[in-house]
């Protein structure tokens, strides 16, 4: 046998290995795909609160973003491993279906410290929702793991999920952030339109600590505008306190004013005067 026929041979039998190797991958993704389905029509079964055993395998992590901010090697997460590996998991993930997916709710770490640990399946708590409540939490859940999340969509998501009784501790948990946090986001989903637009139209001049700053504290829809305003640099502070000051000099007058015993014409020139001075408008 010359040299060419023997490298024709080699390579006829690395493609013989290489098309039974991928035949055999082909096969497996068949049968995986099979038991997710029968596993997501299981689900689906069942009642809210119900409890299932999964492999691992099946519950779909690649495309949940806020894994991608876990790290391994992190304190907490060590911990954590180490602790299911002493006294197993205290508390079980919660996990939805799609029409063909199984996703985690909450317990995502626990999950991934599991499949770090070696373990094959997983004791989950089942959560059956709505289209719409499944698309506004997958989108909440998307949306908080990026490092820049839009502060105004989750704000509006979590008051969507709010208001279909989801408490304040079990959306703290959904997103990872603190409860305050949370009672803020919601108060910002509650500001006017006027005070969304400005934000919208000026996204990149806020951050969300200033936004978050703003819904702390106890201020009109006209003080949480012009507090926008300022960080926006559409107005500065001290033109600001002026016209406030000269607002509020307008309204003493007004009621200084309904007390005397003055003519029109004596009113007219005193609010004028006092115009003319910048004390009111």
């Amino acid at each position: 046998m010359n040299v060419n026929s023997r490298f024709e041979e080699t390579a006829e039998n690395i493609r013989s290995i290489q098309f039974g190797y991928n035949d055999e991958i082909k096969d497996i993704e068949e049968v995986n795909n099979s038991k997710k389905i029968a596993a997501i029509n299981k689900i689906k079964s069942l009642k809210n609160g119900s409890i299932i055993s999964l492999p691992i395998h099946l519950i779909d992590l690649t495309k949940n973003k806020r894994l991608e901010l876990i790290c391994e090697e992190d304190l907490d997460f060590i911990q954590l491993t180490e602790s299911i590996k002493e006294i197993g998991l205290l508390q079980r993930p919660i996990i939805t279906v799609s029409d063909d997916n199984i996703f985690p709710l909450e317990g995502h770490r626990r999950i991934l410290a599991l499949k770090k640990l070696g373990y094959d399946n997983v004791s989950c708590e089942v959560k059956i929702l709505e289209t719409d409540e499944l698309n506004q939490l997958t989108s909440l859940i998307a949306n908080t793991a990026r490092k820049n999340w839009n502060i105004l969509a989750v704000a509006k998501s979590l008051r969507i999920l709010y208001e279909k009784s989801y408490t304040q501790e079990r959306l703290a948990q959904l997103i990872g952030k603190e409860r305050t946090t949370v009672l803020r986001l919601l108060k910002i989903a509650a500001w006017s339109e006027e005070i969304h637009t400005l934000i919208t139209n000026n996204y990149s001049n806020l951050s969300q600590r200033s936004l978050l700053n703003i819904a702390s504290r106890k201020l009109s829809d006209e003080e949480i505008l012009n507090e926008i305003k300022i960080l926006c640099g559409i107005e500065s502070r001290k033109v600001l306190d002026k016209n406030l000051r000269v607002e509020k000099n307008k309204s003493k007058f007004d009621a200084y004013i309904k007390d005397k015993n003055y003519s029109e014409f004596e009113i007219k020139l005193i609010r004028d005067a006092l115009i003319a001075l910048g004390i009111i408008s």
